[in-house]
């Protein structure tokens, strides 16, 4: 709101008053100033609006850290971010009014920061994304000119509730278990309700994350070259069928022939089983379920920890785990690591290891065969 009165002030060499207010980060801020003229009073409050379109009215150093988090999320995250990940910020921003609901940006300081991971209380996993996050803010608001320095630019000790922290014997399966699981869904004769387990065969054979496997349509099938082409991930949190957040994520996964073989029969059992229920699949995805809807990522879980025990097994591992238990039985195995990096999806081969190995063109078919190998527990 933007005006000019009478100067209040009986007597007073400058007759003229101009108001300008803002709602910034759920405040309203106002200005006042008194002028000899009019036309400068108009003057100001036209410098006043233009500035304050560019965000530069006020200090918003002043504003909370969990009040800024929010404005810049909305400004730069939320526009460009799938829902599962703007989850993850909605997290953040609660943590932070939970743990600093009266710190201010001014007041920010690497001391209070490392108060606030230490209070946290949640996986070093989940803390680790928490500081990316608040990184990415703090950068940012010392880009703007808002603080002048960023709390968090140095060194951060993530303190890791251990409830909350899985161990590596909760990352990685023992091989005997991973190769004993793989076979039993290689053995297995899949009928109409075996949605999950046919899924989870394909995560076993391939090393694909769960909503990628669930996104999977048919032209995703080339069973010529014996290849899955992934291009899409299920987020069954949010019902979306969404592209992979990076382009590393698309690729084309060889498989083996008895899986591939597997996967035809399914596919057009699939198809059968769905035209007599009288359900469309428009978009020809081969694990759509009866009722038109596709899996839910926490019962696909839930069936693997029921072949676990089914097979004798604690329950203690998560469909991730195959993942983590395929790179690691690639490399073991001397598969090069950058095929590894490219054959999961990963953004970087410093997701899939802390070092970079290169891998010459003509490599490639070999390595994929070793990858092909060791996954079917052959050689």
């Amino acid at each position: 709101m933007s005006r000019i009165i009478a100067n209040p002030v009986v007597g007073s060499d400058r007759p003229f008053k101009a108001e300008y207010s803002v709602s910034r980060f759920g405040i309203r801020k106002r200005k006042t100033k008194v002028f000899r003229t009019k036309r400068e009073a108009e003057q100001w409050l036209a410098k006043m609006t233009a500035n304050g379109a560019n965000g530069v009215t006020f200090r918003d150093d002043q504003v909370l850290i969990a009040d800024y988090f929010y404005e810049w999320f909305m400004l730069y995250k939320e526009p460009v971010v799938a829902p599962a990940t703007a989850d993850t910020y909605h997290v953040t921003e609660v943590h932070l009014r939970q743990i600093l609901p009266k710190v201010r940006m001014r007041d920010a300081s690497r001391p209070i920061m490392q108060q606030y991971f230490n209070l946290l209380g949640m996986s070093k996993e989940s803390a680790r994304k928490q500081l990316a996050q608040l990184r990415m803010m703090f950068r940012s608001a010392v880009d703007d000119g808002v603080i002048l320095k960023s709390p968090v630019a140095g060194p951060i000790n993530l303190v890791a509730d251990p409830s909350r922290t899985k161990g590596d014997d909760r990352k990685f399966m023992p091989r005997r278990e991973f190769y004993s699981i793989s076979d039993f869904l290689c053995r297995y004769h899949y009928g109409p309700n075996d949605t999950n387990r046919m899924a989870l065969l394909v995560a076993t054979q391939t090393g694909m994350r769960a909503g990628e496997v669930l996104a999977l349509r048919s032209n995703d099938l080339d069973y010529e070259a014996r290849t899955v082409r992934v291009d899409e991930s299920y987020d069954s949190l949010h019902n979306q069928v969404r592209v992979p957040k990076t382009t590393s994520a698309r690729r084309v996964i060889n498989i083996s022939e008895r899986a591939m073989t597997l996967i035809h029969r399914w596919e057009l059992a699939h198809r059968q089983w769905l035209f007599k229920e009288g359900t469309a699949n428009p978009g020809e995805f081969i694990f759509l379920r009866k009722t038109g809807r596709l899996p839910d990522a926490k019962n696909l879980n839930a069936s693997y920890h029921q072949l676990q025990v089914k097979l004798g097994y604690e329950p203690k591992f998560s469909t991730h785990t195959i993942r983590h238990t395929i790179a690691s039985l690639l490399i073991e195995n001397g598969v090069n690591i950058n095929y590894v990096s490219k054959y999961l999806g990963h953004a970087s081969t410093l997701v899939t290891q802390r070092y970079y190995v290169s891998i010459l063109p003509d490599d490639v078919q070999q390595e994929s065969e070793k990858a092909l190998k060791v996954i079917s527990g052959i050689g």
